[in-house]
């Protein structure tokens, strides 16, 4: 068969070779393409906000050196009726009220605080030795 002076086997073999030309698609740098790898990988994301709650404990720690400070407010009504020593009687409404404040500072309490924050430190330090890690191994899978 042969179509315009062409035949059919040629028209064929030109088809299937321009399906197998690449198409133009969109090129990544080595980094962007780790980056995306990285911000879809489970794992890595679980332990990277695992390690946010870890770092919330240093505050939490330090706060240890702070002072505390308390207030209080209290309010009332009381309404009081009763018979005077002369047999009148006697009624009256106050509304008592008190406002407190307290503040304490600890001077010395046998280095638990400074014992806390050195602690929540080492786990920070030891959570952040476990990303790279957890890096390592997925590339390693990758491959």
């Amino acid at each position: 068969m042969c179509i315009g002076g062409i035949s059919g086997g040629v028209v064929v073999i030109v088809m299937m070779f321009a399906a197998l030309l690449p198409v133009p698609g969109s090129a990544q740098t080595l980094e962007q393409a780790l980056a995306q790898a990285y911000r879809n990988n489970e794992t890595l994301n679980a332990e990277r906000a695992g390690l946010r709650g870890t770092d919330e404990e240093v505050p939490q720690a330090l706060s240890g050196y702070r002072p505390r400070l308390e207030a209080t407010a209290d309010v009332g009504r009381r309404y009081l009726d009763e018979k005077g020593a002369d047999g009148q009687r006697q009624t009256s409404t106050t509304t008592p009220r008190s406002v407190g404040l307290m503040a304490t500072q600890s001077i010395f309490n046998g280095f638990q605080t400074s014992n806390r924050v050195r602690a929540a430190e080492s786990q920070v330090l030891a959570g952040r030795e476990v990303l790279p890690t957890l890096t390592a191994a997925g590339k390693s899978r990758e491959l």
